[in-house]
């Protein structure tokens, strides 16, 4: 395939219109993407298309390998103490952040410091909140973090309250920000800091421009401190209709679709000059469900909801076959993956009944069934509430399932559809009114401890639900970091995925697989996951 390349080259930092083409092909590569970032800072990132984007801005102390054991990223070399607590980290002395600016070991304190704050109200407290003193500072008593010691420019010690078996996993590898930029900003304006739309990271590329609704525009970053990305331009176009992105990839206009539809994927087939990629998802989709509404409180509604949702149609009609059913947020390849649970099967009656146990009949004959007992509404109450999701084809084709398997049961949804940004921003929040929502969440591929905690624990920034948990949910999510025996804390998470099952706190849905295209001429390294390929971009290169 002929590569026209719709991007200049970037020539002292100016950028050229769209469509210049640059001097070089082998200088550019253009990923078409259907959506742009919430935000670059990681701290209020709440979207795995912000993960992907941050992947190549930014590094964390540590970074794990492939078979599984810890490598040093910003830290040349760590120990710990004799007690497990205290983590000393000698930090890298030839890492610049993209302004020039040296790295130290102030820019990993003011990193740990400022989600331990009042004002924070991200999803990364538990990170620091871990630390000594942290929540003297967070409860206003102490001035800083007692756990948080600078030692000189380039050493650091981080300790914890209590032993921690997974320090490195959590808490060596967040990304560390650029205090020079941020610490002077108060901490309850930090979602709006430049930093969110003009990230200054330390990774293989900067970001020289962001485009709303139209591109972001990387260059390599030639102060990287690690291996050099092999191709200096790297752009997302953002492009809304993903059946476009496939005519732009056959036409040249881009050289990689990471999220091809199925029925383009199959018609790929034989195209010689395309190559394709199928990975297990690392995203899925889920039902959530407001707590505070009345109709949702009752275990037996929920769990009748998730009998009522047949997730084989959702697999076939939306995503081509390509996918599985979810019956956790872990990820399936990680030993924390529950292999016991097997989710709620497609069982019209069986939901029709558990909504008679909780007070839900269809009197009228309508097909609508009412309330009668349910604490919190009237007797006679239409079993009626809105169904929220967002404008992109995945989303909108399976809420339109989701609305037909709760009508065939009884319950009537009326969709309301929001743009992304917005639904994210202001529908599906821990302080909106939504009732209940199709949404998505991005899988991690590591130890489960945060995505758990910041879901499901008690009044943690992203339990939307505002499920009041479990003593038992809370105890495990306490002791499981402190846990060092790895087959006893597996033994936990599968019971903490247990709980959230047993409570229905989400209607899990389906983990349709990623459907990846691209130009046969571009040469991607061996990937076994979407966030491996995002974090594989500086290894690209084109065919010689």
């Amino acid at each position: 395939m002929k590569r026209i390349v719709t991007f200049a080259l970037l020539l002292v930092l100016v950028l050229l219109p769209l469509s210049v083409s640059a001097q070089s092909d082998a200088d550019t590569v253009i990923l078409a993407f259907s959506r742009q970032p919430d935000s670059l800072i990681v701290d209020y990132a709440i979207t795995s298309t912000a993960g992907f984007a941050m992947q190549v801005l930014y590094n964390s102390l540590v970074a794990q390998a492939a078979d599984g054991s810890y490598v040093g990223e910003l830290a040349d070399s760590w120990t710990v103490s004799d007690d497990q607590l205290t983590w000393t980290f000698n930090l890298r002395q030839d890492v610049t952040w993209h302004d020039g600016t040296p790295f130290t070991a102030q820019d990993v304190a003011f990193t740990f410091t400022f989600p331990a704050s009042a004002d924070y109200g991200g999803a990364l407290a538990p990170t620091s909140l871990a630390l000594k003193g942290a929540q003297a500072y967070h409860d206003g008593t102490a001035d800083s973090i007692e756990g948080i010691q600078v030692i000189d420019e380039h050493t650091i010690a981080l300790t914890t309250e209590e032993p921690s078996a997974l320090f490195l996993d959590i808490q060596g590898g967040r990304y560390i920000l650029p205090a020079h930029l941020l610490e002077g900003i108060p901490v309850a304006e930090l979602p709006n800091a430049p930093q969110a739309r003009a990230p200054i990271g330390t990774g293989p590329y900067r970001l020289v421009e962001w485009r709303t609704d139209e591109a972001l525009i990387y260059q390599r970053y030639d102060g990287y401190f690690g291996e050099p990305a092999q191709i200096a331009n790297y752009i997302w176009r953002i492009i809304p209709d993903q059946s476009v992105q496939i005519t732009e990839l056959l036409s040249g206009g881009v050289q990689i679709v990471p999220e091809t539809l199925p029925d383009d994927f199959v018609t790929l087939e034989n195209e010689s000059t395309v190559t394709r990629l199928q990975l297990p998802g690392v995203n899925f989709t889920m039902l959530q469900f407001n707590l505070n509404w009345p109709f949702f409180q009752d275990v037996r509604v929920r769990q009748a909801i998730n009998h009522a949702i047949d997730r084989s149609s959702i697999i076939t009609a939306v995503g081509g076959g390509f996918g599985i059913p979810v019956t956790q947020i872990v990820h399936p390849s990680l030993p924390e993956y529950n292999p016991n649970l097997q989710g709620f099967a497609f069982d019209p009656d069986g939901a029709r009944a558990l909504l008679a146990e909780a007070g839900w009949t269809d009197d009228d004959g309508d097909g609508i069934v009412e309330s009668h007992g349910v604490a919190g509404l009237d007797d006679g109450t239409p079993f009626s509430v809105e169904l929220g999701t967002f404008d992109r084809p995945l989303y909108a084709n399976t809420v339109q399932i989701v609305q037909q398997n709760l009508r065939d049961v009884g319950i009537e949804t009326n969709i309301a559809v929001s743009d992304f940004n917005t639904y994210f921003s202001e529908y599906l929040t821990g302080t909106s009114d939504f009732q209940i929502a199709i949404s998505g969440w991005f899988a991690f591929e590591q130890i489960p401890q945060g995505e758990l905690q910041t879901n499901f624990g008690r009044g943690e920034a992203l339990n939307f639900a505002h499920w009041d948990s479990t003593d038992e949910f809370e105890e495990i999510i306490a002791n499981a970091p402190t846990e060092f025996d790895a087959a006893a804390r597996q033994q936990l998470y599968w019971r903490a995925a247990e709980i959230v099952e047993e409570n229905a706190v989400w209607a899990h849905l389906a983990r349709l697989d990623n459907l990846i295209t691209y130009s046969a001429s571009l040469n991607v390294p061996e990937v076994s996951s979407l966030t491996q390929l995002f974090a594989s971009v500086p290894q690209w290169t084109w065919a010689q």
